[in-house]
C-alpha cells in the first residue's frame, strides 16, 4: 500500500518549481512562488496543459514572473505529460510509489520513468530536489 505524502497539485507544484530552479537561487523561485502559482491556474495541470502559444506569450510578458520561455513552455509540456500519464497513474501516485520503494531517492529512477512519458527541462538533480523537499515536509 502506497503512502500519500503529496497530492495531484501539490506533485505538479514542485515539478513546476525545480523547473524553474536550474541556475537561479531557492530564494528567488520562492519569493516568485505566489506569482508562478497565479500564473499557472494553482498549478492546476488540467488548466496549464490547456495553454497555448497566447498563452505563453501573456506569461513572457508579466514582469513578476521569471520570464524563461524555455521554462515556461515545458511547464506547459509536463502538465500535458501530467493529464496524459493519469489512465495508468497519476503523477501524485508515481512520485508516492517512488519514495515508498527507491531505496535510493537520489531522482535518478523517477527521472527515467518520467523522461518517457514526455516530461521535459527535468534530471536527477531537479527531481532529487523535488524528492528533498516532500521528505521534508512530510517529517
Amino acid at each position: 500500500m502506497t503512502t500519500t505524502l503529496i497530492d495531484d497539485t501539490q506533485a505538479f507544484e514542485l515539478l513546476t518549481l525545480e523547473v524553474f530552479l536550474p541556475g537561479l537561487s531557492w530564494d528567488l523561485i520562492q519569493k516568485k512562488r505566489d506569482a508562478l502559482k497565479d500564473a499557472f491556474c494553482d498549478f492546476d495541470p488540467e488548466l496549464v496543459a490547456e495553454f497555448d502559444e497566447d498563452d505563453i506569450e501573456y506569461l513572457m510578458k508579466n514582469p513578476a514572473l521569471i520570464r524563461n520561455r524555455r521554462k515556461i513552455e515545458a511547464v506547459v509540456t509536463n502538465a500535458k505529460a501530467t493529464v496524459a500519464m493519469r489512465d495508468r497513474r497519476s503523477l501524485s501516485q508515481l512520485i508516492n510509489w517512488f519514495l515508498e520503494t527507491d531505496p535510493f531517492k537520489d531522482g535518478l529512477a523517477l527521472t527515467a520513468y518520467l523522461r518517457p512519458l514526455g516530461f521535459v527541462y527535468i534530471g536527477p538533480k531537479t527531481m532529487e530536489g523535488m524528492i528533498e523537499m516532500i521528505i521534508s515536509s512530510s517529517q
